[in-house]
């Protein structure tokens, strides 16, 4: 006899979805903040509000703007490295209007 999980499988997929949804979204949004600053453009309030509340989001600009400075300058990284959070990232990098 065989039992198969499928079901409950699926069952987990569903649930799991909006948190996929979610995280795409925050990539979507923090890839467009990484387009902005590379062109020194402000960020929006709404911008700065994910990075604050979104954990997610946070881990995902800092691992993505690090690669992204890294590949630019050096001296951008050791900028952002010194930085003890994620808030004092955003006040410091994102740019002024």
């Amino acid at each position: 006899m065989k039992i198969s999980s499928r079901g409950i499988d699926d069952a987990d997929r569903k649930l799991a979805e909006p948190v996929r949804q979610q995280r795409a979204q925050a990539r979507v949004a923090v890839r467009e903040m990484i387009r902005k600053f590379a062109d020194k453009e402000p960020w929006l309030p709404e911008e700065r509000a994910l990075i604050n509340k979104d954990a997610y989001a946070a881990s995902y600009l800092s691992e993505t703007l690090a690669k992204v400075l890294a590949q630019r300058e050096s001296l951008l990284l050791r900028r952002w490295e010194k930085r003890e959070s994620n808030a004092e990232r955003g006040a410091v990098f994102a740019p002024q209007r």
